[in-house]
């Protein structure tokens, strides 16, 4: 695999992972959210 190809799909498995992490946490946990928005961010668009 390429080095890019890797880096995708270690931030797809971070965001997958966080975003089933909110779906399975309590109501009101808002620290789960902001995980959830820190994976989907992409820092190399900024």
């Amino acid at each position: 695999m390429t080095e890019s190809l890797e880096v995708k799909l270690q931030r797809e498995e971070l965001l997958l992972s966080a975003f089933l992490e909110m779906v399975r946490s309590p109501d009101g946990d808002f620290g789960v959210i902001d995980q959830l928005a820190q994976a989907s961010s992409d820092l190399e668009s900024l």
